[in-house]
């Protein structure tokens, strides 16, 4: 049912032409961004979100994997977190995944954020991770995916951008992020 729902009048892979007016874009980012985190707030389930609190809260450190611009909306979680004490890193390095899976200390909560959830890297990650009895949060699409079936808890991002034919990853970008400030 969710699948097949619209999340309203404006697309996410082009959510305006190229020759509007710019307050009409501005319009229309506004409502875009909106209606993801309405579409988003829909997708959380309150054992899940409870979980990961409880989760963030026992750990000693907080360490987040993700790929690209996910790294960039990360980076606010990142800061905020060391904020109020609760150290929190981000792998900065695309080829270093697995040996910071390796290295996280024992008392560590992991966060792994794919918009897949089935990518190489997570499929190797989350495997060490689960061998070292680390406790996973994924933030991902919603379905299932090899992320889904693994964490300890999913919280679910938007699923209405494509992955490719897009102007922008404009409902993925609001949805993490306003995922993280939940949790932070």
């Amino acid at each position: 049912r969710y699948l097949d729902s619209n999340l309203g009048r404006i697309h996410p892979n082009l959510p305006f032409a190229g020759e509007a007016w710019c307050m009409a874009i501005a319009g229309k980012l506004a409502q875009l961004q909106q209606t993801t985190i309405s579409d988003t707030l829909s997708l959380i389930r309150y054992e899940d979100l409870q979980r990961a609190v409880r989760l963030l809260v026992e750990a000693g450190h907080v360490k987040i994997f993700t790929l690209n611009e996910n790294r960039l909306i990360v980076q606010d979680f990142v800061l905020r977190m060391n904020r109020i004490h609760k150290y929190t890193t981000v792998c900065q390095t695309d080829t270093e995944h697995l040996y910071e899976a390796f290295a996280c200390p024992a008392d560590t909560c992991a966060i792994i954020v794919s918009y897949t959830g089935e990518s190489s890297w997570v499929r190797q990650v989350i495997k060490i991770l689960k061998k070292r009895s680390i406790p996973v949060i994924g933030i991902t699409v919603f379905g299932q995916s090899i992320l889904t079936g693994e964490a300890d808890c999913v919280l679910h991002i938007t699923t209405r951008e494509r992955l490719y034919s897009k102007i922008a990853s404009f409902t993925i970008t609001v949805s993490v992020s306003y995922l993280l400030d939940v949790l932070y």
